[in-house]
């Protein structure tokens, strides 16, 4: 994924700094980053896994910096929380039997991200409220 991120990109690859590394046990310098992307990453772990997540990479970011959040989510009632329920139940359980994955159910990653000092700039939701993807801002450390 990440040498077809740098072929789109072509030229403009090399303002990048691409990091193929563990994300549950990397640490991130303080203060370098000015963007982060995670795409769904975040419904891998737990609630306590993601707060942790989450706090060491918000601490590699500048004041200001962006943070691209794309992920499942949860819609609030009616028939696209059904819908999502039964997708989330069948995505969880091939993870799992693929890859071992053991967590089963959504953190709340919104709400986790909010609490660490992000504020939403703008978000899009599909599929019936499946699926959003965010930018977010970092106002405070």
């Amino acid at each position: 994924m990440l040498a077809r991120t740098k072929g789109r990109l072509g030229e403009k690859a090399g303002r990048v700094n691409f990091i193929h590394a563990d994300v549950t046990t990397t640490e991130f310098s303080p203060g370098r980053y000015d963007a982060v992307v995670t795409c769904f990453l975040l419904d891998c772990f737990n609630p306590a896994q993601t707060r942790s997540l989450i706090s060491r990479v918000v601490s590699g970011l500048q004041p200001g910096a962006l943070w691209l959040w794309a992920d499942f989510v949860l819609p609030d009632h009616g028939p696209a929380r059904w819908r999502a329920q039964i997708w989330l139940a069948g995505l969880y359980t091939f993870f799992h039997w693929q890859t071992g994955l053991r967590n089963r159910t959504l953190p709340p990653s919104e709400a986790l991200l909010a609490g660490a000092g992000l504020v939403p700039l703008a978000s899009v939701t599909r599929q019936w409220g499946l699926l959003r993807t965010s930018v977010y801002r970092l106002t405070a450390i």
